[in-house]
């Protein structure tokens, strides 16, 4: 026969305990959130004050100075300056390709 008194308090001790677990893991996420901003503030700033694009409008302008003539055209060229060029830096693989399984056995030393 089932003691339901004894059920009822077991089931009430599980609940209790796991509302508590779930109220102390949201308070330890929280303030380690919170650690972790205020440690990284000083960075977020850095890095905004950081200038890490910059835009020039500059351009060559050539005009050339012509006879007045009734239909006469104007020559006018103007070319951008672009000293901004965009690199990319190419990073070698750092994992060294792997023999298969019959050349590790049967094979050679490594090159390095």
């Amino acid at each position: 026969m089932i003691n339901y008194k004894n059920l009822a308090e077991n089931l009430m001790i599980t609940i209790v305990v796991m509302i508590s677990a779930m109220y102390g893991g949201y308070l330890v996420s929280i303030s380690a959130a919170e650690r972790m901003l205020d440690n990284q503030k000083s960075i977020i700033v850095e890095s905004i004050r950081k200038e890490t694009t910059s835009i020039t409008n500059e351009f060559k302008t050539e005009i050339k100075k012509l006879k007045v003539k009734k239909d006469g055209n104007v020559d006018l060229n103007i070319d951008p300056v672009l000293d901004n060029d965009a690199t990319t830096i190419k990073v070698d693989s750092l994992h060294k390709k792997k023999k298969p399984f019959f050349k590790r056995i049967f094979g050679g030393k490594d090159e390095l």
